[in-house]
């Protein structure tokens, strides 16, 4: 199932979803940015090893845990209403 934020969006219009995964702090930021832009949802899709848990000392991208990423994504949104991160694929891939 495609959550709220999206079938919303997407209600009356012809458009397709993009879920971006966050290959470095670079690409986080200029998908928040065209997000806010556009006011598009945002839809965050990382790896476990990309932001991975404390215990393991963060991921491979700039070092974020599951909480250090999402902070950072909350603070630089405009809309915090239309964020949406997902851990995996494959969880979301199974509601559709």
């Amino acid at each position: 199932m495609i959550p709220d934020i999206f079938s919303n969006y997407l209600r009356g219009r012809k458009s397709t979803l993009l879920a971006v995964g966050p290959m470095s702090k670079n690409c986080v930021d200029a998908s928040i940015e065209l997000s806010n832009k556009y006011n598009t949802p945002l839809m965050l899709i990382a790896s476990r090893r990309q932001i991975d848990g404390e215990y393991f000392g963060g991921g491979y991208v700039n070092n974020w845990t599951t909480k250090t990423f999402s902070d950072y994504v909350k603070k630089k949104r405009q809309k915090k209403i239309n964020s949406f991160m997902q851990r995996s694929w494959r969880s979301m891939a199974t509601q559709l």
